[in-house]
């Protein structure tokens, strides 16, 4: 028997599971953008290969949610600076060398995802 038998969840409790509850998530190979209703946030991973012939993907780091307002293309790269600094501009295998076309790769399939999601 739960807890949740004696008291029902108030409306407002219900509301805010709603709003962070994931809607969709888009990824590039080294950049994931998560979605909710009122709030997005941004995952960088690393990506190894492994001498047996597979790849693993490690999270270096999940930024904070933020509005959907305010994503775009200098929110996620802040988060690259953030993790990166000054290796973000120099050659960096990590992002083969090509973070800015990850991040406009993202934000691309970002706004495909909101515009059909939004239908």
């Amino acid at each position: 028997m739960a807890i949740t038998d004696f008291f029902a969840p108030s409306p407002e409790y219900v509301s805010q599971m709603e709003d962070i509850q994931e809607t969709y998530r888009v990824s590039t190979d080294n950049l994931t953008a998560i979605f909710t209703r009122s709030f997005v946030r941004v995952q960088i991973y690393k990506n190894e290969s492994s001498q047996h012939g597979w790849n693993s993907r490690k999270m270096v780091y999940s930024s904070e949610g933020v509005p959907l307002e305010e994503f775009n293309r200098d929110f996620i790269i802040d988060q690259l600076n953030h993790v990166f600094g000054d290796r973000l501009n120099a050659s960096n295998s990590f992002l083969d060398d090509r973070p800015y076309r990850q991040v406009d790769d993202l934000m691309k399939l970002a706004v495909v995802e909101l515009i059909t999601n939004n239908k």
